[in-house]
């Protein structure tokens, strides 16, 4: 929705200009560098003519002269700086949309992606927590215990990934991992694996 908004303000934004270039921005930075002027580029004309009255004794003369249009040159950077803005915003909406479209619907990069907060939950010295963690400590080492010896084969990611946690529940871990930190996100990792195998066992027991 954020690159269709953008692409839709630049679009609104060359109708409103109407200018004859499709790509405006680099339309008039071009004009600006070969030094074209406005009555060739058609770019926010900055001379035009003006009627001034010039009031004498007994008699009023109207004069047309040549008049320069200052709120144009600041209109023109102006539109130039919000043109390159919302390009430069469209880019990088668009390598993020990428980025997240790849890490949630690659295989592989989930398969990673869990496996090594799994890896870095099991590896974590619980022993060491703090005396007021100690529940913590206990709940956390009781779920690795149950299922340290479960071997992470790309078989197993795979359900897990499918069918246990899906594709929103590792966008979510994501997000968590990024704003909350990797221990945070290890530990729910960890937690919906712990669930997973449980699942199991109750199904196999059935």
């Amino acid at each position: 929705m954020n690159v269709l908004n953008i692409v839709v303000q630049l679009y609104l934004l060359n109708r409103f200009l109407g200018m004859q270039y499709q790509l405006w921005g680099f339309g008039v930075l071009n004009d600006l560098m070969h030094g074209r002027e406005w009555s060739i580029s058609g770019n926010f004309p900055r001379v035009t003519f003006c009627d001034v009255i010039i009031r004498e004794i007994g008699n009023t003369n109207r004069k047309t002269v040549q008049c320069v249009l200052m709120i144009n040159m600041f209109n023109e950077k102006i539109f130039l700086a919000l043109w390159f803005w919302l390009v430069a915003l469209g880019l990088l909406t668009t390598l993020n949309l990428a980025y997240w479209t790849a890490i949630t619907f690659i295989p592989s990069y989930s398969r990673n992606f869990v496996s090594s907060y799994l890896n870095y939950f099991f590896n974590f010295n619980w022993v060491n927590i703090s005396d007021r963690y100690v529940n913590t400590k206990e709940i956390s080492t009781r779920r690795f215990q149950s299922f340290r010896n479960i071997k992470l084969s790309e078989k197993e990611l795979d359900y897990f990934l499918y069918y246990s946690a899906g594709k929103d529940a590792i966008t979510v871990l994501h997000l968590v991992s990024d704003n909350a930190g990797e221990m945070v996100a290890a530990d729910l990792v960890a937690e919906l694996w712990y669930i997973h195998t449980e699942q199991k066992r109750s199904q196999k027991k059935s």
